[in-house]
């Protein structure tokens, strides 16, 4: 396929968020007249690296998935850039975007819902190559679906089964194909392993990492499971109510956290070694509406390291190391004193 004007510079960022905002409208009354805004993605800046994994980290609730499905321009951001190359995706219209989508696709995280039930698995995977024009005929991209089918480790008999007759695990690996099956560079994994058993999410994630590898993908890997980010992640970065809190190398988040947010989540991944476990950190509260954020940092109504001013002051995103920037004017303070 030849390459178009979106094709990024080799070795640099395949996706560069700029100040990435999405708010949804409420509406009350009987002229629906617009009461407030939800800010699901509030002010966020991400550089997602070319063949690496960038895991989007936080709680339920604090505005992952609304990211990656703005990034994928599932929903239209209410401002702000996505720069796939020389093209801004938050900018262009439905018609200029839809050649691009071959490049950017989804691993949704409900395998029961993200399946059509009523098209076969043959149907399913070459759903996306038939819209795309791949394959010169209907028998070449059946082959290729059955080349899809058993690479994530189906045989090609699931070809004119349906999704009812597969376990969980098997239909993420339907999902899994079905992104794979248009030759993208780019996937949002949405809490992909979340809704599996224990062993099953070890099968899924070495089966992404190697497939990684292997067709050169790009992820960003949404998740609220530290222990997962541990394993797969090259870079993370920490969401709370709609903003980037913390972002760093996965080698830094885990050896040296800034922020106390993630801090408290590093707190409850379990450790395999004994005597290793750190004191569990509880957090007070529930994560505030993002209809009304607290003032200042959002996080400070929670955060046991709160001083008076975090209610007051807004706190910006500082790289306090190489590569390694916080939102908390206590952690910087810290750090610089340190």
């Amino acid at each position: 396929m030849q390459e178009s004007s979106s094709t990024p510079v080799p070795n640099g960022p395949l996706i560069r968020v700029r100040d990435l905002r999405t708010w949804y409208p409420v509406r009350r009354g009987v002229l629906q007249a617009i009461a407030g805004h939800i800010r699901a993605v509030d002010g966020v800046s991400l550089d997602i690296p070319a063949g690496k994994t960038l895991a989007l980290v936080g709680e339920s609730g604090c505005g992952k998935t609304t990211a990656g499905k703005s990034i994928l321009r599932l929903v239209r951001p209410t401002s702000g850039q996505i720069l796939y190359g020389r093209m801004d995706l938050a900018r262009l219209p439905e018609a200029e975007l839809r050649p691009i989508r071959r490049d950017l696709q989804v691993i949704f995280q409900d395998p029961y819902s993200s399946l059509n039930p009523r098209l076969t698995i043959a149907e399913t995977v070459m759903e996306g190559m038939e819209i795309h024009g791949i394959g010169e005929s209907g028998q070449e991209r059946r082959e290729r679906a059955a080349e899809l089918l058993e690479r994530v480790g189906l045989g090609h008999d699931a070809l004119g089964r349906y999704p009812h007759e597969f376990s969980g695990g098997q239909r993420q690996r339907i999902g899994i194909a079905r992104a794979l099956a248009v030759q993208p560079k780019f996937i949002v994994c949405d809490e992909p392993v979340s809704s599996l058993d224990v062993s099953i999410q070890a099968q899924i994630l070495n089966l992404l990492k190697e497939l990684q590898e292997e067709f050169h993908l790009t992820y960003l890997f949404i998740t609220h499971d530290l222990g997962v980010v541990e394993y797969l992640a090259d870079q993370v970065a920490v969401m709370y109510l709609g903003k980037i809190v913390e972002e760093a190398s996965c080698e830094q988040i885990f050896d040296r956290p800034l922020h106390p947010y993630t801090q408290a989540l590093l707190s409850a991944v379990p450790s395999a070694q004994p005597g290793s476990a750190s004191r569990r950190i509880i957090l007070k509260g529930d994560v505030p509406s993002p209809m009304h954020p607290p003032s200042g940092c959002p996080f400070h109504p929670r955060c046991p390291a709160a001083e008076a001013g975090c209610a007051r002051t807004e706190q910006r995103l500082a790289e306090l190391e190489t590569g390694h920037r916080v939102r908390c004017s206590v952690a910087e303070r810290k750090h610089r004193a340190s």
